[in-house]
């Protein structure tokens, strides 16, 4: 199926399912295509199996035949799915696809495709390549080589079995194996994480999976808490870190207040506008490495007012890389 054909077979209901139906010319224009190219694109609709008919054109001098659909008296359910499907819910559908390129690894990659295919032949979704959205993957992590532990934990998370996990921590660099309850696979900034229990220790912990070195399933089944709630466990962090949570004041120059208008730091935020264009920006938050780097990208335009240790920590960061261009 070519590229953006999906699209094109949409705008083409639009203007076919009107009681009057449309001419081949007004399909062309609706479509951005040429006539000829309007034709095969009727032909097309009609061998995937939505009624089209056509008689003569009512309106105006010419011979030309008008097309019109009767999908809704032919009861298809195929094409009553397609017709019930807005823009809005194409975007969802799009962008959603578009996420899954996390799990494109040789191992899945298969898997996918034949999702994203019953999804076109089930008129329900776009072809792939369409050009009406698309999801920025830049900086997503490397999974090549994991394919077989994103597999495992698939089917962990799935299973609700308990795994023997090795893993490399980040800070400490120790590796250790231990078992964990698999909880629920997420998607952070372009990585994924496994939210786990720790049976060792009654703890959550959050798993990298980049660092994940080797997985294995155990024959012990768990349950999940009824009080579980993944979203919970992120409630107050500025990222998916969680530490002391602490009261934020930074000034944003306004250069750069434009940007911090556009967007939802924290739901507490507070802004206060100043004369100057400036402005002030409050919220209450954990996750003071996140934090801490997230500041430092604005540089010069924003200044740490509160509180007063996550100041010295920004002005020390700040002394440490002007070492780096004596």
């Amino acid at each position: 199926m070519r590229k953006d054909f999906s699209i094109k077979m949409l705008k083409a209901l639009e203007v076919i399912e009107r009681p009057q139906g449309a001419g081949i010319k007004e399909i062309a224009q609706k479509c951005e295509i040429s006539e000829r190219s309007a034709y095969r694109l009727l032909e097309a609709m009609e061998e995937m199996g939505i009624p089209l008919i056509n008689e003569q054109n009512p309106y105006g001098s010419t011979n030309q035949k008008r097309w019109k659909s009767i999908a809704r008296q032919s009861h298809a359910p195929e094409i009553q799915k397609l017709i019930a499907l807005d823009n809005k819910e194409r975007l969802i559908i799009s962008l959603a696809l578009d996420n899954m390129k996390l799990f494109e690894t040789e191992a899945l990659s298969d898997r996918i495709n034949s999702i994203k295919e019953k999804l076109v032949q089930k008129r329900i979704t776009t072809v792939k390549n369409s050009t009406d959205f698309l999801v920025s993957m830049k900086g997503k992590k490397d999974y090549t080589g994991k394919e077989d532990i994103i597999q495992t934990i698939l089917t962990a998370v799935d299973k609700k079995t308990q795994c023997s996990v090795t893993y490399s921590a980040a800070c400490s660099g120790e590796t250790k194996t231990y078992t964990i309850e698999p909880y629920t696979l997420m998607e952070y900034n372009n990585g994924l994480y496994i939210i786990c229990l720790i049976p060792k220790y009654e703890t959550t912990r959050l798993l990298a999976v980049d660092r994940i070195q080797k997985l294995e399933i155990l024959q012990s089944v768990f349950i999940i808490p009824e009080t579980y709630n993944p979203a919970d466990l992120f409630s107050g962090t500025f990222g998916i870190i969680k530490d002391t949570p602490m009261n934020i004041v930074l000034h944003f120059s306004h250069k750069t207040a434009i940007y911090i208008r556009e967007r939802i730091i924290a739901d507490n935020q507070i802004i206060e506008e100043l004369d100057d264009g400036s402005i002030i920006l409050k919220f209450h938050a954990c996750g003071k490495p996140e934090i801490k780097s997230w500041i430092l990208g604005f540089g010069s335009e924003v200044t740490v007012l509160e509180p007063e240790d996550l100041k010295e920590e920004i002005k020390h960061d700040i002394e440490n890389m002007k070492k780096n261009y004596q």
